[in-house]
């Protein structure tokens, strides 16, 4: 009877393949983690970008955000600490620091564990995967010029929130 047990789950484990999955239990997680996963060694900049516009393109489309951040206007356009907090809860997600040419410590983000992301909706990923079709190849200041150049973040007033 044991036996049959352990080749039942054996089984499947070789359904499952190489992906596991782990407790996202925010879509945020979920979404942060896609994002990585589809676009390696993102600066953390370029990341909290793309998740707001993924977030402004699905309140549009399909009336609710991905997200549930609260997106406050900063000097380089909309941010949440909350997104920084999250990434630093995610074992799944890899944290590089390097130098950058103001002085600074920059950070970008990678992932070489493939896991499944239950928590997204088709629509929601389809979203974020345009959103890194259009933006992805674009340098962070052109993204910032950009969502600058948004009514939705043009009048709102510094750490006035966005979205």
């Amino acid at each position: 009877m044991e036996d049959i047990e352990e080749s039942q789950e054996f089984l499947k484990i070789l359904e499952r393949g190489s992906k596991k999955t782990p407790n996202f239990e925010s879509k945020l997680k979920a979404a942060i983690y896609y994002i990585v996963k589809n676009y390696p060694h993102l600066t953390r900049t370029k990341l909290v970008k793309l998740l707001f516009l993924s977030d402004y393109q699905a309140k549009s489309k399909l009336n609710h955000k991905i997200t549930d951040v609260t997106y406050k206007n900063y000097l380089y356009g909309p941010y949440s600490r909350k997104i920084i907090d999250k990434i630093k809860d995610m074992e799944q997600i890899q944290e590089t620091r390097f130098p950058t040419r103001y002085g600074n410590v920059g950070y970008s983000y990678h992932t070489f564990t493939e896991v499944v992301t239950p928590l997204l909706e088709e629509q929601e990923k389809e979203i974020i995967d345009r959103v890194i079709a259009e933006y992805g190849d674009k340098s962070t200041s052109q993204i910032i010029e950009h969502i600058h150049s948004m009514e939705k973040v043009k009048n709102v007033e510094p750490l006035g929130k966005i979205l």
